[in-house]
């Protein structure tokens, strides 16, 4: 069982860290449009 929450919430920092990465680029392609 703590074996299985270690695996989330290593998953969910990658999710996030993954998240700010798309966030980031969507920031900079809107500049970009603008």
């Amino acid at each position: 069982m703590m074996g299985l929450e270690r695996y989330w919430a290593i998953n969910r920092g990658e999710v996030l860290a993954k998240f700010q990465i798309v966030k980031r680029i969507a920031a900079e392609r809107a500049e970009t449009l603008d």
